[in-house]
């Protein structure tokens, strides 16, 4: 799976991801997690965050979107995104019966 996001904020200070994962696999994948992991400068973990994808089913080299909260965030993430650590994406197969 390949995560593409955006990271946002909202007017109460949450932490907001909007983003799209690609299914790189040959046949369709269901229910994906995308969990997101957030680190500080000197990439010491300090909060995890997970959502599901907007459509159930996502076929093989399709986008699938996701939007990801992390409220209360800790004040000390950094402005920039993590470093290639921020987002995991995982996906359960699941074959239709």
């Amino acid at each position: 799976m390949d995560v593409n996001y955006k990271r946002l904020s909202d007017s109460l200070g949450n932490l907001i991801l909007v983003g799209e994962v690609v299914n790189e696999k040959a046949y369709p994948v269901y229910y994906v997690k995308v969990t997101a992991r957030f680190y500080n400068a000197n990439g010491d973990f300090l909060a995890t965050e997970y959502t599901y994808t907007y459509l159930t089913k996502t076929e093989a080299g399709v986008v699938n979107p996701f939007k990801l909260y992390l409220t209360n965030p800790p004040a000390t993430i950094p402005r920039f995104a993590p470093r290639g650590r921020g987002i995991v994406a995982g996906g359960s197969v699941r074959r239709p019966c």
